[in-house]
């Protein structure tokens, strides 16, 4: 049986497609493989999976290694600097589909949840729920489309209901965990329902690792 590199020499396609996940741990992330390796499978296409931990070093690893093992076409959750990939891939004239986010500089098919409306049907619960107090702490919302799609879904949903919110911006890389400490000290007063909204997954587990150890307590300080 012919190997793929074999196959490539002869047809110029490898039916390989090249699929990174921003966290494969993560259950979402998890059904979208297994969607994409069944239909793939069904239409004789093997898959080549990386996982880069939303990591910009191990995102263009995996994407070199795919390039240089001529996949067919990419199946990309983008980080917030996928932007050089996006030119070469172009330019290597390599399909490519975004799923879950977008890069608004490059129009290609994009796969995605509706997460505007699911923040701010969200939000209004929460507030049905006797929170009062909000706030909203993010990466930069212009880099990544998930990013402004739920920050002005929870933005929205406060405005309409009279609301206000205070809010963080937050690096990408080498997250400051003092700057989210200080924040969090300052807003959050205990006697009050308090809710953090954060669009990044990536960014949730370091909030609740400092809203531990203020020993703030759950649900009077909700996170999501």
């Amino acid at each position: 049986k012919p190997s793929i590199v074999a196959r490539s020499l002869n047809s110029k396609r490898t039916k390989l497609i090249g699929v990174l996940i921003g966290d494969i741990t993560n259950s979402f992330s998890n059904q979208i493989v297994k969607g994409i390796e069944d239909i793939a499978s069904q239409n004789g296409y093997q898959v080549m999976i990386g996982n880069s931990n939303y990591s910009q070093e191990s995102e263009d690893r995996y994407i070199e290694s795919m390039l240089l093992l001529g996949v067919d076409g990419f199946i990309i959750q983008p980080t917030s600097n996928f932007r050089k990939y996006s030119r070469i891939i172009d330019e290597k004239k390599k399909k490519m589909v975004f799923f879950d986010s977008q890069l608004y500089e490059h129009r290609t098919s994009w796969v995605k949840t509706n997460n505007y409306d699911a923040v701010y049907d969200m939000t209004q619960s929460c507030i049905e729920k006797g929170y009062e107090h909000f706030l909203l702490i993010t990466a930069d919302t212009s880099r990544l489309s998930t990013r402004i799609e739920r920050a002005s879904g929870f933005v929205d949903a406060l405005t309409d209901a009279n609301m206000r919110h205070a809010s963080l911006t937050i690096e990408d890389k080498h997250t400051n965990l003092e700057q989210i400490k200080e924040f969090l000290q300052k807003e959050i007063d205990p006697d009050e329902k308090t809710l953090v909204f954060i669009p990044n997954c990536w960014a949730l587990p370091l909030v609740f690792t400092v809203i531990k150890e203020l020993n703030y307590n759950l649900p009077q300080v909700g996170l999501i």
